[in-house]
């Protein structure tokens, strides 16, 4: 397969060849990759004025704003020992999510590539997801992402 710039076409061309669905927000210029019952989708995000764009799952459930401090001591817990990507915590919505922001400008990406990066989105996201829900709706400590990070090895 050919080498190809990131882009809405280029990851649309992907999931054709692959036999994955998505939905393309025309008016957001956004897509959304559906993931299986019950599972966020991967929202693809162009960012062409920065020549990036982001891959993210957001997690089901809003953070409460009482659990926003312990939910950002965890998020920055689990970003010091990331291999790739963050997690970021949208105070204004509530929003937790995890996301990868690759750069479009003199980069180009193939099949395989694409499929490691959004491998690292949906294994990080279900990896710390519980440990994530725990900390903001069940009032656990942020300490627990240190626990679950432990499932999360290093690519290759």
């Amino acid at each position: 397969m050919d080498s190809y710039e990131l882009s809405l076409d280029a990851i649309r061309g992907w999931c054709d060849r692959a036999g994955f669905r998505y939905l393309y927000n025309e008016k957001l210029g956004q897509l959304a990759l559906p993931r299986d019952q019950g599972q966020p989708p991967i929202r693809v995000v162009p960012q062409p004025e920065r020549k990036m764009l982001t891959l993210a799952v957001v997690l089901p459930f809003a953070v409460p704003e009482d659990r926003f401090d312990a939910v950002a001591r965890a998020a920055t817990l689990a970003n010091s020992s990331s291999f790739m990507g963050s997690w970021v915590l949208n105070s204004q919505k509530g929003d937790l999510y995890f996301r990868v922001t690759l750069p479009t400008l003199g980069v180009r990406y193939d099949d395989q590539s694409l499929r490691f990066v959004i491998n690292v989105v949906v294994g990080t996201s279900n990896i710390l997801a519980k440990a994530f829900y725990d900390v903001a709706i069940e009032g656990g400590s942020h300490e627990l992402i240190l626990e679950a990070q432990k499932g999360i090895r290093p690519p290759g």
